[in-house]
């Protein structure tokens, strides 16, 4: 999953790739994980970015993300901090 958390990532595709409805999916992967297929592409990201501040300071853009404002955004509703923020507090 790490080699493609930077493509774009759609329930549809998912879908298609594992033969299953989009709304049969959306229902089992939340029903087994607890959240929606974009919550967790969306922590996996998120996840991938804190790894990669910790570990260079490449940029993040390769974790999915074209904006570094939307970035910036989402990584802070998750983290709680931004990612200057975080990297700092390392």
């Amino acid at each position: 999953l790490a080699e493609h958390l930077a493509e774009e990532i759609s329930i549809d595709g998912l879908a298609e790739l594992v033969e299953l409805s989009t709304s049969h999916l959306a229902h089992v992967f939340k029903d087994t994980t607890g959240m929606t297929p974009l919550q967790f592409v969306t922590r996996q990201r998120i996840t991938l970015a804190q790894q990669l501040i910790r570990e260079t300071s490449r940029s993040l853009i390769e974790v999915g993300y074209s904006s570094p404002s939307h970035f910036a955004q989402v990584f802070r509703r998750i983290v709680g901090v931004t990612p200057t923020e975080f990297r700092r507090s390392l």
